[in-house]
């Protein structure tokens, strides 16, 4: 009987088993994590690009309805800060995307 206690494999499971699993585990949460990284990082591309579509086809707007002109650059020679001019292109823009012009913002 002595020699059949000693040939019963132990239950459970040893310690090089329990860290393999929680490596793998590890492994798997840095890949989902840089995935999702990476995908917040592609979304606000997306994002930056639309806005920017968004700008030109309020410029694109304006220059059809102004014979081509495209609107004031701002500031000028003007103290920095100033922004109750209409003709400058952050208060002539806005309306065409469906927003209030800037200086009724502030």
């Amino acid at each position: 009987m002595r020699a059949n206690r000693h040939l019963r494999q132990p239950s459970g499971f040893t310690l090089i088993e329990v860290l393999v699993v929680v490596c793998i585990i590890l492994v798997l949460v840095a890949v989902a994590f840089n995935a999702g990284k990476s995908m917040q990082v592609k979304s606000r591309q997306v994002t930056s690009a639309n806005n920017l579509r968004q700008w030109g086809v309020a410029m694109a707007g304006h220059t059809a309805d102004h014979n081509g002109a495209l609107p004031r650059r701002g500031q000028g020679r003007q103290k920095l800060g100033l922004i109750d001019r209409p003709e400058d292109w952050f208060n002539v823009l806005p309306p065409y995307l469906g927003e209030k012009p800037y200086h009724e913002l502030v």
